[in-house]
């Protein structure tokens, strides 16, 4: 049997460690890639695809996805010019990003979007999970558990409403939430970040035809959903 170190070490130096590989991939990949990247001919852009391709899109992720028809680092300006895209999809990904790196994110957005082009943001919405922990009713309290799909509950380790919103806020190792957004906080920096007209959607709902019907539905009780037209 091959000699594993990890068994070695302690946890949070593994943790530490993990943290190091993904940003050297990064900051390799972010050297290597050409200063403008290619639209492979596609006129709508996917951000943080994970494993959901869409027909249609650029597919692009971060630089571990082999999966991936892109590689991008949503921290840092997109590598593509002014009115590249019709459209751009950010389905749970905006979170993953610090407050500045988030609002960076959307005024290079709203660059790379052709005049009228649309934003789809979708994102935890924290004030659901609050209104059920502040809840004086047990069994409405309770019913903080039900939010996430069955098969988020089966993998995380939570017994108290508390550790709920603590888990939404932060979520695992390698899935950190770095920041919280609501309807007013999206609304005010979209508007900020350059964009003409933001409007709260529902579940696979949009102003454009083409980002509508990719949301997934069993995650719309705890979504908020978001357009913003440039």
């Amino acid at each position: 049997m091959l000699f594993n170190p990890r068994r070695r070490l302690e946890p949070h130096l593994i943790d530490a460690l993990d943290v190091i590989r993904i940003e050297w991939a990064a900051v390799k990949g972010r050297c290597l890639l050409p200063q403008q990247l290619s639209t492979q001919g596609k006129e709508y852009l996917q951000l943080g695809s994970g494993d959901d391709r869409l027909r249609g899109f650029l597919n692009s992720c971060y630089f571990l996805n082999k999966r991936a028809e892109a590689w991008i680092d949503a921290r840092f300006p997109l590598r593509f010019p002014d009115e590249t895209w019709r459209g751009i999809y950010a389905h749970h990904v905006v979170e993953h990003l610090s407050y500045p790196d988030a609002r960076q994110l959307f005024r290079e957005c709203c660059r790379t979007l052709r005049p009228g082009g649309l934003f789809r943001m979708v994102v935890p919405d924290p004030r659901v999970f609050i209104s059920y922990y502040m809840n004086s009713d047990p069994a409405e309290r309770s019913r903080i558990f039900s939010l996430l799909p069955d098969s988020h509950m089966k993998a995380i380790d939570v017994a108290t409403p508390l550790e709920m919103v603590d888990y939404i806020f932060r979520d695992t190792k390698f899935n950190r939430h770095l920041s919280a957004w609501d309807w007013e906080t999206a609304e005010r920096r979209l508007h900020e970040a350059g964009f003409s007209r933001v409007v709260r959607q529902e579940v696979n709902v949009s102003l454009d035809p083409q980002l509508a019907g990719h949301d997934k539905p069993d995650w719309s009780k705890f979504s908020l959903y978001v357009d913003a037209v440039k």
